[in-house]
C-alpha cells in the first residue's frame, strides 16, 4: 500500500524523537549530577563534622596533660607503639597511664586519641622569649604530641589529626605578688612594691599616702583606681614612676578604660589569659594521693600532732599516712630541754579573737635532730641531711589529726574554721647549729595558720618558702606569746626582717565594708608597730580563700608598720628558688596538622 505521509511529516517525527532523546539525556545527566553533588556535599559535611570531632579529642587530651601539671605532677605511662608497622590503639597495643588510648564519643563519632612524650620525656630549661607577656621568667618545659582519629558509625575514618604542644611550668615565686582572686592594694603609710604583679581576677589600686609598683602588672579581669570595699580614688599610685591618676568620671566600682592604661607603655595590662595554678587544698595532708599534693607527697618530713585522749602526740608519718616509727622516736627523744617541736595552748590571736593550740617549731633544734640522728629520710628514701639537694632542699609539712574531718577539709565551709596554728622560731639562720653544714634550702608547709617569730632567714640567706592557710609576722620583741590582756593595739613591736617566699590564703572583701586588708596586710600583724620597720624580701602568692581562718580585718588589733617590701631578685635564678615552689601552667601549640 502506498504511504499517505508527506515527507515533511516524517522529518518532524524524527526530529521530535531526537529532541526527546536529547532531553532525556540532559535530564539523566542532571539527575546524576544532582545525586553526585548531594553525595559530595554529604561527604564534605561528614568530613567537616569528623574534623571538628577529632579536634575536640585533641583538646580533651591536651587539657588532661595540663591538669596533671596543675596538680604538681606530669603525665606518666607508655604510649601505644607504631614501630615496625604496629597500629596504635588496637588490641594489645593500647598504651598505659596518661598516654594510653582513650575513645570519646563526640558528635556521634568515635574519636580515638593517645598522647606521646617527645624528647624522651626530658624537660628543657629556658627563659620566656621577648614579646611574650611573661618575658624574662624562667620555665621548665615538656613537649607532647596528641593523635586523634574520628570514625563514623560505619567505621569509616573521617579525620586524622595531630597536635604538638609544649607544657610550660613557670614558678610562681618569680612574681612579687600573684593572686588567684581579686588583688587589692591600699596601704596607709607609703609603700613600694618591686617586681611583677599578676591577678587571675580584678586589680584594685589605692593608697593612703603613696603606692609605687615597679614591675610589669597584669590582670585577667579589670583594673580599678578605687577600693573594692566602696572607697573612692585616694592617694598617689605610680607604676615605674608614671602616675595612675583619679581619672575624670572615675570612682568606686568604675573600671579604668583601656585608654587610661596606654600611658604605661604596655607595663600595665588588663584582660590577660587566665593562668592555671594549684588549689588551696594542695596544702592539706594527702595520704590517699587523690589530691595530687606534691607539698605533702614530696615533703621530706611530715609531722602530725595526733590527738590522744585530751592531749596530742607528735608523730612522723609516711606519704601514705602510716606511722614512720624510727623518725617518730627520734623526734620525741631529741634535746628534751629544747625540743624540736612542742605544744602550747595560750597563744592569743587578736584578729581571730581566740586562743590557739600551737605546734611550736624550734627551727635549729629540728635541724639538729634531723642532721645528727640519721633517722629521717628524704622523698627518695635516702638519709636526710641539711645539705640535701633533692627537690631543691628540705621540705617540712606540719598538720593536726584530731579525728574531725573538718580539720583537714579541702573546701572551706563554716565548719572548717579551726583553732590550730604552727609557729616557727629560732630561724634567723636556717640550718643546724653547726655552721659547717650548708643548708640547700627550706620550705615549711601547713594547712593551718603559720607564724614567724623574730627575724627569719637573715643570716647567710637561703632559698626559703613559707606555705600556710594564713601567715602572721611576730616581731623580735615577742619572746613567748601575745597575751589576751595586751593593750588595745597589742604590745610594742621592734624592727624585724623576713626573707622568704609566702604562699597563703586570703579573705574576701565585701561591698558593705568588710575589707580583707589588701596586699599590705597579706602577712597579718598583732602588735603596735607604729613607725617600726618590717623589712621583707620574697614573693606574695595567694591561691584563693583561706580554708581554716576567717577572721575579719576590721577586728584586728594592731598598728601598721613601715613596710620596706620588695621582690627577692634571687628568685629570678631557677637554682635559688625554694624547694617545691608552686607553678602556673600554660600550653604553647607548636603544630596542628591533618594527616591523610
Amino acid at each position: 500500500m502506498k504511504s499517505t505521509l508527506k515527507p515533511t511529516e516524517g522529518i518532524a517525527l524524527v526530529t521530535a524523537l531526537i529532541f526527546m532523546a536529547v532531553l532525556l539525556t540532559v535530564l539523566t545527566a542532571y539527575l546524576t549530577m544532582s545525586t553526585t553533588e548531594a553525595r559530595t556535599s554529604k561527604a564534605s559535611s561528614n568530613s567537616v563534622e569528623g574534623f571538628y570531632a577529632a579536634e575536640g579529642g585533641l583538646n580533651l587530651r591536651a587539657e588532661q596533660v595540663r591538669a596533671r601539671f596543675k596538680g604538681y605532677r606530669r603525665p606518666e605511662g607508655v604510649s601505644p607503639s607504631s614501630a615496625g608497622g604496629a597500629v596504635p590503639c588496637t588490641p594489645g597495643n593500647m598504651g598505659s597511664g596518661d598516654m594510653a588510648c582513650i575513645t570519646y564519643v563526640i558528635g556521634g563519632r568515635n574519636v580515638t586519641t593517645y598522647t606521646q612524650a617527645l624528647n624522651g620525656g626530658v624537660p628543657s630549661i629556658g627563659v620566656v622569649e621577648p614579646g611574650d607577656t611573661y618575658t624574662g621568667m624562667n620555665y621548665q618545659q615538656y613537649e607532647y604530641a596528641v593523635k586523634s582519629v574520628a570514625t563514623n558509625a560505619s567505621g569509616e575514618r573521617e579525620a586524622n589529626l595531630e597536635m604538638k604542644f609544649q607544657s610550660r611550668l613557670v614558678p610562681l615565686f618569680q612574681f612579687a605578688a600573684f593572686y588567684n582572686k581579686d588583688l587589692e592594694m591600699h596601704p596607709g603609710p607609703g609603700m613600694t612594691l618591686g617586681g611583677r604583679v599578676h591577678t587571675n581576677a580584678d586589680l584594685y589600686m589605692n593608697a593612703g599616702e603613696t603606692l609605687d609598683v615597679t614591675g610589669k602588672t597584669t590582670a585577667v579581669g579589670d583594673i580599678y583606681r578605687s577600693g573594692k570595699d566602696g572607697r573612692g580614688c585616694a592617694g598617689t599610685v605610680r607604676f615605674s614612676t608614671i602616675t595612675m591618676p583619679c581619672y575624670a568620671g572615675g570612682g568606686s566600682g568604675i573600671k579604668l578604660p583601656s585608654s587610661e592604661l596606654t600611658r604605661f607603655n604596655g607595663n600595665v595590662l588588663s584582660g590577660q589569659n587566665l593562668l592555671t595554678v594549684p588549689p588551696m587544698s594542695s596544702l592539706a595532708p594527702d595520704p590517699t594521693g587523690d589530691n595530687d599534693s606534691e607539698l605533702w607527697s614530696q615533703a621530706d618530713v611530715r609531722v602530725v600532732a595526733k590527738k590522744v585522749g585530751v592531749g596530742f602526740l607528735f608523730t612522723v608519718v609516711k606519704a601514705d599516712g602510716t606511722l614512720d616509727v624510727t623518725p617518730t622516736a627520734a623526734l620525741n627523744a631529741c634535746t628534751p630541754l629544747n625540743p624540736p617541736v612542742s605544744l602550747s595552748t595560750d597563744f592569743w590571736d587578736a584578729r581571730e579573737a581566740k586562743s590557739l593550740t600551737m605546734i611550736e617549731v624550734n627551727q635549729v633544734s629540728m635541724m639538729d635532730c634531723i642532721q645528727n640522728t640519721g633517722a629521717f629520710t628524704n622523698a627518695n628514701g635516702n638519709v636526710l641531711k641539711a645539705d640535701d639537694v633533692s627537690g631543691g632542699g628540705m621540705a617540712w609539712h606540719f598538720s593536726f589529726d584530731d579525728g574531725n574531718s573538718n580539720t583537714n577539709a579541702l573546701v572551706a565551709t563554716a565548719a572548717t574554721i579551726t583553732n590550730y596554728g604552727v609557729k616557727i622560731r629560732n630561724a634567723a639562720r636556717l640550718g643546724p647549729t653547726s655552721t659547717a653544714v650548708n643548708l640547700t634550702g627550706l620550705t615549711i608547709t601547713t594547712n593551718q595558720q603559720l607564724y614567724t617569730q623574730g627575724d627569719y632567714n637573715t643570716i647567710t640567706k637561703k632559698p626559703a618558702g613559707l606555705v600556710a592557710d594564713a601567715i602572721s609576722i611576730l616581731s623580735n620583741n615577742v619572746t613567748t606569746n601575745i597575751p589576751k590582756a595586751a593593750p588595745s593595739k597589742g604590745p610594742d613591736a621592734s624592727e624585724t626582717t623576713v626573707n622568704a617566699a609566702f604562699l597563703s590564703g586570703i579573705d574576701d572583701t565585701t561591698a558593705s565594708g568588710g575589707y580583707n586588708g589588701g596586699l599590705q596586710n597579706y602577712p597579718r600583724f598583732h602588735e603596735n608597730w607604729g613607725k617600726v620597720l618590717v623589712k621583707y624580701r620574697g614573693s606574695f602568692v595567694s591561691l584563693g580563700n583561706s580554708i581554716h581562718v576567717k577572721g575579719k580585718q576590721s577586728s584586728s588589733r594592731y598598728n601598721p608598720p613601715l613596710r620596706d617590701w620588695n621582690f627577692d631578685t634571687d628568685f629570678n635564678d631557677a637554682n635559688k628558688l625554694p624547694p617545691l615552689t608552686p607553678r602556673f601552667v600554660y600550653l604553647r601549640q607548636l603544630l596542628f596538622a591533618r594527616n591523610w
